[in-house]
């Protein structure tokens, strides 16, 4: 059985449609953990393992590896987990400094990034990034 498969199966044996173009729709991600584990599809060797909510039966299934995530094909999911993996590496870094240079490509490529410090209470730690990003959003106005 392929994982694609064994995913579908799993995904619409806990939500409300059994067709798994609809079904998908249902699910959102609602938790990030960084450690070894297999996926609900039956991938072993994962490292970062997502657990998905049903917003209707509000069953759970965890966990659920980052490829099978994508498979949902849900942009609100794929941020959302580009976010989790983001303040993964913001606590990581904790403490570190960074240069003008790399202000401008975290504010270039990393959108989601500045959203999350902007958005949380982490905000004070890092104000010289989000007050370079205000300050770049300003310009674009002019």
């Amino acid at each position: 059985m392929s994982y694609q498969f064994a995913l579908r199966k799993v995904v619409c044996a806990n939500s409300i449609s059994d067709d798994f173009t609809i079904a998908r729709l249902e699910w959102s991600l609602s938790n990030y953990q960084h450690e070894d584990g297999t996926c609900e599809c039956g991938k072993c060797g994962l490292k970062h393992l997502y657990e998905i909510t049903n917003q209707f039966t509000h069953k759970i299934l965890f966990p659920i590896g980052s490829e099978c995530i994508k498979y949902f094909e849900n942009e609100e999911m794929n941020s959302q987990m580009k976010i989790a993996r983001l303040s993964e590496t913001i606590f990581k870094n904790e403490g570190k400094k960074h240069d003008g240079n790399t202000y401008m490509s975290i504010y270039e490529n990393d959108k989601p990034y500045i959203a999350y410090l902007r958005n949380n209470s982490i905000k004070k730690k890092y104000q010289k990034l989000i007050s370079f990003a205000d300050l770049m959003d300003e310009f674009k106005y002019l």
